[in-house]
């Protein structure tokens, strides 16, 4: 299992700076519009995006997509109201992308 304080412990010992951040898993429909569905919404309540990453789960079904966000907590209970799904840390940690692409 992954274990950020940990590896943040050992790369700083190591001399690497290093900054934990917060981020938000969202379940996404891979098709499109799927994405353009979660970007209208943070949009619309004037969410900014400071960074994010994506990948497939299932090809034409499923995605993920990480975003960092400058309101996480407001993102999270908007996202619940509006049923989007997020993945938390040991769920997200568990999938393996590769693994279900056809």
């Amino acid at each position: 299992m992954d274990d950020p304080k940990r590896a943040e412990a050992a790369l700083t010992k190591a001399g690497v700076t290093v900054h934990l951040r917060s981020v938000l898993a969202v379940l996404i429909d891979d098709k499109p519009g799927g994405l353009d569905n979660l970007m209208q919404l943070l949009y619309q309540e004037g969410i900014n995006i400071n960074n994010a990453y994506g990948f497939v789960l299932e090809s034409s079904k499923k995605a993920v997509f990480v975003v960092d966000v400058d309101q996480t907590q407001k993102t999270e209970k908007l996202l619940e109201q509006k049923g989007f799904k997020t993945l938390d840390t040991q769920a997200l940690s568990a999938i393996e992308p590769t693994h279900n692409i056809k």
